[in-house]
């Protein structure tokens, strides 16, 4: 099979092989010449996707070689192995970061959907198609009843059944026991969609990528919080150490050329300069200092209040006292209702998410572990809450102008849907 693809001045690039075209075809020559941009995501719980897009022709447009359905192939990474370089800096910051001494490059096979035309302002048609990322076992619909096994049983059987043989399967409720009334039906949905769902409600992440030597699925199916058989999954994947990448922003690693953040849930308000939040049923004030960003977190102490107000007396000095507390301009006139927190009470976070524009690294994936560096505020430094962050989705982007990514990192409230996992 010949392959669609890119090289650039940077060593990236990605091929796609379609099966059907002969080498030294005229297709196979379209394809090479006409080839405009390339984009992959990789997500969790979804199956990758991506879409090609290439300048069109009339012969290409009436053949089938790039008809619905159509197997392909896909690489996508540098050719030159020393690209990118985990220098000193990194690995004193981030020991786990991901690393390979070979090639960076990665796997992947679907078939092609939903291909499409348009013109373009120059009178140029454009051909475009997405593609999805599978083998067709994974789509086998069917009932059936899941029982005198464990939930770990359950997942294993059904990974073997979509043909998957290398898989990192291991969460909290594994050995519970599926049988009588805790028996599992599984109706009308695909094997794939079925595993997604299981995943939700034992909170646990669920991922099938394709190993990058073998060239087979695998799949990732453990808590939240197991770091080992996440590393185990990315090291397979992408042929490589560690278990996550850190992302800096103007300082350090400067890998990140954009970024915004956002908080997507949780119960409290916000003030100037400081959020509050109730975590673990303690009413926690999170205040950001402006000019430096540092993040302090400290638990509000109700008792404390309620002693002074008690011994105040009389109703009119309990009613000064409510009024110094509610006119108070600093916060170090009522620091001493304040506990600071020293430990790590949420350490699954507050809901924070961040969507990052960043260079390319074929390494990169989901539910790889991100780290913050300098360049980020505290908040993401993982001092307090906020500490772990996962990368939930990535998409690689090539064209002529070289590789990069969109990565969304989300701390594991919002992984977990709002459940405290850490």
């Amino acid at each position: 099979m010949p392959s669609i693809s890119i090289n650039n001045f940077d060593s990236s690039f990605f091929s796609v092989k379609v099966e059907g075209i002969l080498n030294g075809s005229p297709a196979a020559k379209f394809l090479t010449d006409k080839v405009i941009n390339f984009e992959i995501t990789e997500e969790m719980g979804k199956m990758m996707h991506g879409t090609l897009q290439m300048e069109e022709n009339l012969f290409f447009m009436t053949s089938n070689s790039m008809a619905r359905f159509t197997p392909i192939e896909i690489q996508w990474g540098y050719k030159n192995k020393n690209q990118i370089q985990k220098d000193a800096y990194v690995k004193s910051v981030n020991p786990k970061e991901l690393f390979t001494s070979g090639q960076l490059i990665r796997f992947a096979k679907g078939v092609i959907q939903n291909p499409s035309w348009n013109f373009g302002s120059d009178g140029k048609m454009i051909y475009n198609c997405s593609f999805i990322c599978f083998d067709n076992s994974w789509l086998n619909v069917g009932n059936n009843i899941y029982e005198n096994d464990t939930k770990m049983g359950v997942v294993v059987k059904t990974l073997q059944e979509m043909g998957v043989k290398i898989f990192n399967v291991k969460f909290s409720m594994g050995d519970d026991i599926v049988t009588g009334d805790t028996s599992i039906r599984r109706d009308s949905c695909s094997l794939f969609n079925f595993l997604h769902k299981m995943a939700m409600e034992w909170q646990c992440l669920f991922r099938i990528a394709y190993d990058n030597k073998l060239k087979q699925p695998v799949a990732l199916f453990c808590n939240y919080n197991d770091e080992k058989t996440i590393e185990e999954f990315v090291k397979t994947v992408g042929s490589c150490t560690g278990s996550s990448i850190l992302w800096d922003y103007k300082d350090g690693k400067r890998n990140v050329m954009s970024y915004t953040a956002q908080y997507n849930s949780a119960e409290g308000g916000t003030g100037d300069s400081v959020r509050v939040m109730l975590i673990n049923g303690q009413m926690t004030f999170q205040r950001t200092n402006a000019k430096t960003q540092a993040v302090t977190y400290h638990v509000l102490l109700p008792g404390k209040m309620r002693d002074e107000m008690q011994s105040a007396g009389n109703v009119a000095a309990q009613t000064q006292l409510l009024e110094k507390w509610m006119g108070a301009k600093k916060f170090e006139d009522i620091a001493k209702y304040f506990s600071d927190v020293t430990s790590k009470t949420a350490p699954q976070g507050i809901g924070l998410t961040v969507n990052i524009e960043a260079i390319g690294d074929p390494l990169c994936t989901a539910p790889a572990r991100a780290k913050f560096g300098k360049g980020f505020p505290a908040i993401f430094s993982g001092i307090g809450i906020g500490t772990t962050f996962y990368q939930t989705s990535v998409t690689h982007k090539i064209d002529k102008s070289g590789y990069k990514m969109s990565v969304m990192c989300a701390d594991a409230f919002s992984v977990s849907g709002g459940v405290g996992v850490g």
